[in-house]
């Protein structure tokens, strides 16, 4: 009876915590630092900063298309990883084309032993975003900008710029 107890008991163990390392979104994901240039000419690039946060240190993850349909995105979809846990998320997506909407959800990897698999934090058709259009391009824009929505960390001890 006690080997029934002693694996019944390792088992709750590992459920138990695999429980408690389920990663959350607790902020985010919101965007940043979107630009568009042009190489030459007959090249153009874009890039925009994917932002998020977790409540558990997690190897972030994009997946990202140009599809317009949200249910083809991570069929041969390009993936961008974090290199490292870390709970404040910041990926950056380059090499995308100018003036081009873009949809995309994330995940990530919680970092146990053995590894786990990686988890997909929120998929959303909400999620897209349009690159800028090249500079000098006469367009119509629309644009939602935001001033610091976020907070001073309470350590170290840093004076808030507000």
């Amino acid at each position: 009876m006690r080997p029934i107890l002693s694996v019944l008991s390792f088992y709750l163990l590992l459920f138990f915590e695999s429980v408690a390392q389920q990663p959350k979104i607790t902020r985010g994901p919101y965007l940043q630092m979107a630009y568009s240039k042009k190489l030459n000419e007959f090249a153009n690039t874009a890039s925009v900063t994917i932002r998020w946060w977790t409540n558990v240190p997690t190897i972030g993850r994009v997946v990202y298309s140009s599809e317009p349909e949200f249910e083809l995105l991570g069929q041969g979809s390009p993936i961008v990883e974090e290199a490292s846990a870390v709970t404040d998320h910041k990926i950056t997506l380059t090499g995308l084309k100018a003036n081009q909407q873009y949809r995309y959800y994330i995940g990530g990897t919680v970092v146990t032993q053995p590894p786990s698999f990686p988890v997909i934090h929120e998929t959303s058709p909400d999620h897209f975003f349009k690159t800028p259009p090249l500079p000098g391009t006469k367009q119509k824009v629309k644009m939602w900008v935001l001033g610091d929505f976020g907070y001073t960390n309470p350590s170290p001890k840093i004076p808030n710029r507000q």
